[in-house]
């Protein structure tokens, strides 16, 4: 897993209302997951098909990265609570848990 200090994302998956899955939410942007390619997974923003939102995000198993790409056209979902996932990422970083916090990423990117 990336993370950049200076370009920190808020991270959660929460219940999709809809079939059951899980979405990502990344700064109270909703992904699905649209696809799995190898060790990547696509996610496209919620609005994607309302209002062709081109934000998509990729997280990639192997390297641990989450790469956002295009920006968003509409505001954020303020009607998600959004868990600080930041602080524990960096505290494990900074503690040399790499092993223990791509464990727990694995566990809520199955979807």
């Amino acid at each position: 897993w990336t993370v950049e200090r200076e370009h920190c994302f808020q991270i959660d998956f929460i219940d999709s209302k809809k079939n059951g899955g899980k979405l990502l939410v990344i700064n109270g942007f909703r992904f699905f997951r649209n696809k799995k390619r190898g060790s990547r997974q696509y996610w496209k923003c919620s609005n994607y098909y309302k209002e062709k939102c081109p934000a998509i995000a990729i997280y990639d198993e192997t390297t641990l990265n989450l790469r956002l790409c295009h920006q968003h056209k509409h505001a954020t979902s303020n009607d998600i609570e959004i868990k600080p996932f930041l602080p524990k990422v960096c505290a494990l970083l900074d503690e040399g848990h790499i092993d223990s916090l791509h464990d727990d990423i694995d566990d809520d990117l199955k979807v």
